[in-house]
């Protein structure tokens, strides 16, 4: 079976439509099925005062029977992050859910995850400031990596910033 995230649609009635990882399976290729698999919409996303955020599963990777999914932690509107960096961690036999806090020091909107070993690197795509008269972007805050343990616990990080005259 493979572990598929249903991201979901634009906007707050589109985001209903996703908030889930669900299980496919393709043993009869003509045939395939999918399970109810999880809904991630009611995890306490840590939002930040005032926020709003929609889990939107964006990228999963799989280590035993542990899989671990980045969750974006978006406004379902604005697509501006809302929340910290987080991390579904699903065990695919007993399907219970925890989060992990990836911090919102080094942390935004995570797109991209893969295994190393005994740790979970992810790629956070970070925060975009953009220059309103002319839709320039501007930068980007708490763009970068992120190594945690299959427990959770940070390891190492690394922030990515753009030279000042990048164009």
């Amino acid at each position: 079976a493979l572990w598929v995230p249903l991201y979901g649609g634009f906007g707050a009635r589109g985001a209903v439509a996703g908030q889930k990882v669900v299980r496919v399976d393709v043993s009869d290729p003509l045939n395939p099925s999918t399970d109810a698999g999880v809904d991630l919409s009611g995890l306490d996303l840590h939002a930040f005062d005032g926020g709003s955020p929609v889990a939107r599963p964006y990228a999963i990777a799989a280590s035993g029977n542990q899989l671990f999914v980045a969750l974006n932690n978006l406004n379902p509107d604005t697509y501006v992050p809302e929340g910290p960096g987080l991390l579904a961690k699903i065990d695919a036999t007993t399907l219970a859910v925890s989060v992990i806090d990836l911090g919102a020091d080094k942390c935004l909107n995570p797109v991209w995850l893969a295994t190393s070993g005994t740790n979970v690197v992810v790629a956070c795509a970070g925060a975009a400031n953009y220059d309103f008269v002319t839709y320039a972007l501007t930068s980007v805050d708490k763009a970068g990596m992120v190594v945690v343990d299959l427990t959770g616990a940070r390891q190492a990080s690394w922030t990515s910033e753009c030279p000042a005259d990048a164009g």
